[in-house]
């Protein structure tokens, strides 16, 4: 298998996807889908919320960099919601300043892929995620 994934019985997990970059969604959406889950994409913030209202995603995984909102900042509204204040949310970015990834680890990011990643290492983080007993909360922990 190309991409190690949990299997759980039922309908596959539910990632949210936020990326402004298109490219990077498609290969998000491909290679998560392969891994067995259901993916949906958002282009900013904004679009993230609303989906995640409409269906509140099992994970996020979101870039630092967004046009309306940031990574740390939509996460932080994700976490002020009751349907999506456990959800773990993941970071994948090339943002390598340490107060930037700081801000998003105090606003509740559960783990941060730093770019360029293997995207089997984003498919491990997002397992990890998943699998673990519990949301990490704000300790924000560097997944690769």
């Amino acid at each position: 298998m190309l991409f190690p994934s949990i299997q759980p019985a039922g309908a596959p997990p539910h990632i949210l996807v936020v990326d402004a970059d298109e490219d990077t969604r498609a290969l998000y959406r491909e290679a998560f889908t392969i891994a067995g889950y259901d993916v949906t994409v958002a282009s900013d913030g904004r679009d993230a919320l609303a989906h995640a209202s409409r269906r509140p995603p099992a994970l996020v995984v979101t870039e630092l960099r967004l046009q309306d909102l940031d990574g740390g900042e939509l996460c932080a509204m994700l976490r002020g919601d009751a349907a999506t204040m456990r959800t773990p949310v993941l970071v994948v970015t090339t943002e390598l300043r340490t107060a930037h990834l700081e801000r998003a680890r105090r606003a509740g990011v559960d783990g941060i892929v730093i770019k360029p990643a293997p995207i089997e290492n984003v498919v491990e983080a997002i397992n990890r995620l998943l699998t673990s007993p519990s949301r990490s909360g704000a300790s924000g922990s560097l997944c690769a």
